[in-house]
């Protein structure tokens, strides 16, 4: 949950940088794979896709940076339920007395080369720990009040005719969700991409030494270039030649079959 358009006082596109830099890593190197809302691509309303991931999904991180209303409204719809939801800002956005007493983490709007990956890091961190609370532990204003969460209320029946409407609809989406699947994409690829702490030597738990900007194998496979070290070495973000970040850790079957190799640079 975060702001999609583009709020008075930032550049144009700078919350899209926030998810693909901070955001997207930090869910990837917990575990989690990152959906945003605007990136489902079916014939429901977007509303309807929100709302629907604001209850279902096992994890959400919430940006309160430029005090969004409609990020101030799902995120009440997810307190409702209380769900694990890792709340996070960026420094200039004062915080925000409702939901002062919840913890947040905050990043460096600049988005230097120097703060990402600890930004990357720290949000990762909360993720995994808001995860494995306990039920004494405050998530959510619901339970700093000791109030009942909210609950779904049973399916209704349907009837005949609407049941046929339903499932004609959700084959429709279907296959509008397989042809948009298939249909080829062109990517914008950057001359330069931001390497927080190039350069930096790390070992991970399987002995290796690694060092950002490296390039990247799983055996004689070339996965793309070292993006990151997670904390304590157990795993490696890659930056993919696509762009996209991919998470290696020693619970994967590749991480013994893991090597580096020089960059052309």
């Amino acid at each position: 949950m975060m702001p999609i358009s583009d709020p008075d006082g930032y550049e144009a596109g700078h919350f899209g940088r926030v998810y693909k830099h901070i955001i997207k890593p930090a869910c990837e190197a917990a575990g989690f794979v990152p959906v945003r809302a605007d990136e489902v691509k079916k014939a429901n309303l977007i509303i309807l896709d929100i709302l629907k991931q604001i209850v279902d999904a096992d994890m959400v991180v919430c940006d309160l940076s430029a005090r969004n209303p409609n990020v101030m409204y799902e995120l009440g719809v997810r307190q409702a339920f209380d769900k694990p939801t890792v709340l996070i800002k960026d420094k200039k956005t004062p915080r925000i007395f409702d939901v002062a007493g919840l913890r947040t983490e905050d990043y460096d709007e600049t988005l230097r080369v120097d703060t990402v990956a600890s930004n990357v890091r720290s949000i990762s961190a909360a993720m995994v720990a808001t995860l494995d609370a306990g039920p004494d532990d405050v998530n959510s204003l619901i339970r700093l009040l000791s109030m009942s969460r909210a609950t779904l209320p049973d399916s209704e029946k349907l009837s005949s005719d609407t049941a046929v409407l339903l499932g004609a609809i959700g084959e429709l989406s279907d296959r509008m969700g397989k042809l948009e699947a298939h249909r080829p994409r062109r990517r914008k690829l950057k001359t330069e991409e931001p390497f927080p702490e190039y350069g930096l030597r790390a070992q991970l738990s399987n002995g290796l030494y690694a060092v950002v900007g490296e390039s990247v194998y799983i055996g004689q496979d070339l996965i793309g270039t070292l993006y990151s070290v997670l904390t304590k070495g157990v795993g490696v973000i890659v930056l993919t030649p696509q762009r996209q970040y991919r998470v290696v850790s020693e619970r994967d079957a590749e991480w013994d079959r893991l090597r580096f190799g020089l960059t052309d640079e």
